[in-house]
């Protein structure tokens, strides 16, 4: 079946969406039958059950009430029971609307209406016993009580009865049909779960082995190639899925694997021939270098008479170093030159420093100047408010308190106007502090290099005098130097150039060899 793994998938876990959700939709549609014939109990027959055993009763209590009428001698127990007795016909007659309205069925409504035949009936007799027990008629009352009454009575309450057992009887007819129902519901559900799990477990069984088996040929395979073994056969897979792609390419990985090996084969045989031929070139290579021993020995003698002039050029270094010291009295001169203006910048700065301490006990006083001003300030407040108080009496000492208010007020302000004017001395000091001592960490470095040049500068002067005549003598000799050079350079750079060539070749060839085989001698063809 040409069926890949998605749409097996697919087809698997489709059918047990359609299982689950017909499933699901039988137990709604069963569920929703249950609640039907359930509503049909609880809104229904037990209702009607309720209404007619509440009206029997009620029948029941009038025929009581009947006989308490004849009993009673008193008028005023007679009203009391004709208006029990009419209460009790009034809960009947609501009783029967009631019923009424949950009456949907014919053989319901006919039993309805005989009930209320017989109820009308059994009235009729029970109004002309209310009205001879009224008349005193005692004997007459029980008579039609205990005859006719009775008989209507009976049939009333057979009718009742019949109402109450239709009713029971439906209920009892809905309740086993739910049991019924729902034990047909539970044996279906169970079934078709137990189906749906078995559909489930094949299909999983079916669709893991389809996928599972040729995987496991593959693997074996792979393992087998990565341990060098490249006469595995092809695996071959029905189909047409994702698993024989796998499988397809696999085999074309192997094949171009095995291809790949057999070409790196004929490759080692062709680097074998060419080691051969760079054989042969490195003889020439050889001999050439014989011939450069040569000519290395001539430039040997010419670099000994360099060396001689080198020893004269030394005698000549002795009156360079005498200049040099004369040099270095200098250098000396200008350090205590500088170290003059570096005590100079510490006096400097320690002139600034007390400034700086001044500037801080001057801002004490200042701060001390604010505090008086602010407590001026608010004496003055207070005075103005004690005045004010005073009335008339205290203007003028109101007056005073206010000019001191305002003196102190100004006070106040220029105390902060010195304040910011210290703080910007205070700063100012110090970044001339810094500044200076920053100069005095220059100069120090100054009286090095000063030091370093001086050295180098006076032996650099008094070389070039020495050396003029000696470059003569070492020009000379470098022109004969320099023929012999131009010969051993040009055979040295062909040799080189040769060499350079051979041995790249050779130690990739070698490499390449070695990989190669090493690599060859892994896999079986």
């Amino acid at each position: 079946m040409n069926l890949t793994v998605k749409h097996r998938l697919f087809l698997a876990f489709g059918l047990l969406i359609i299982i689950t959700l017909s499933l699901g939709l039988y137990a709604n549609f069963t569920l929703q039958v249950v609640n039907d014939k359930s509503l049909e109990i609880t809104s229904t027959w037990l209702p009607g059950v309720e209404l007619a055993g509440d009206i029997e009763t009620l029948v029941a209590d009038i025929r009581i009430n009947e006989f308490r009428h004849i009993a009673a001698t008193r008028e005023k127990d007679i009203n009391e029971m004709e208006e029990l007795i009419a209460n009790n016909k009034q809960e009947i007659e609501n009783y029967l609307a009631e019923y009424e309205k949950n009456v949907y069925d014919n053989h319901n409504k006919n039993l309805l209406i005989v009930t209320r035949s017989e109820w009308r009936n059994f009235l009729e007799a029970d109004q002309r016993v209310i009205n001879l027990s009224r008349e005193n008629k005692n004997q007459e009352a029980m008579d039609t009580m205990q005859q006719e009454s009775q008989a209507l009575y009976s049939y009333a309450r057979h009718a009742l009865a019949d109402l109450v057992n239709y009713n029971q009887d439906n209920a009892d007819k809905a309740s086993l049909e739910v049991h019924t129902l729902h034990k047909q519901s539970q044996s279906l559900l169970l079934s078709a779960i137990l189906i749906a799990a078995l559909l489930g477990i094949s299909a999983a069984y079916f669709i893991s082995r389809s996928i599972t088996t040729p995987l496991k040929n593959i693997e074996k395979n792979a393992n087998m190639l990565a341990a060098g073994d490249l006469t595995v056969e092809d695996i071959r897979v029905k189909g047409k899925n994702e698993i024989s792609s796998l499988a397809d390419s696999f085999n074309s990985m192997k094949n171009n694997l095995n291809a790949a090996i057999g070409h790196l084969a004929v490759t080692a045989r062709e680097i074998s021939e060419t080691s051969s031929g760079l054989a042969s070139q490195a003889e020439q290579t050889s001999a050439a270098a014989t011939e450069n021993a040569a000519t290395v020995e001539e430039i040997a003698t010419t670099i000994d008479q360099v060396a001689q002039d080198s020893n004269n050029v030394s005698s000549v270094s002795t009156g360079i170093s005498q200049k040099a010291m004369k040099g270095n009295e200098g250098i000396e001169q200008l350090n205590k030159q500088i170290t003059i203006i570096s005590t100079s910048s510490e006096k400097a700065s320690g002139v600034i420093e007390n400034l700086s301490q001044t500037l801080n006990k001057v801002g004490q006083i200042v701060n001390l100047i604010t505090g008086i001003a602010d407590q001026t300030n608010l004496l003055a407040l207070n005075a103005a408010i004690e005045a004010a108080r005073a009335g008339e009496q205290g203007r003028g000492f109101a007056v005073v308190a206010e000019e001191v208010r305002k003196l102190a007020e100004q006070s106040s302000n220029a105390a902060k106007q010195i304040t910011g004017l210290i703080q910007n001395v205070q700063t100012e000091s110090q970044l001339a502090v810094e500044t200076m001592n920053q100069g005095n960490h220059e100069v120090t470095l100054g009286v090095q290099v000063a030091n370093e040049v001086g050295e180098i500068l006076t032996g650099i002067l008094s070389e070039i005098g020495g050396l003029s005549e000696k470059i003569h003598d070492v020009a000379a000799a470098s022109e004969q130097v320099s023929a012999g050079v131009e010969n051993v350079a040009s055979s040295t750079e062909e040799q080189t150039a040769a060499m350079q060539e051979v041995s790249a070749s050779t130690e990739n060839l070698k490499k390449m060899a070695s990989d190669i085989d090493q690599l060859v001698n892994k896999f079986k063809l």
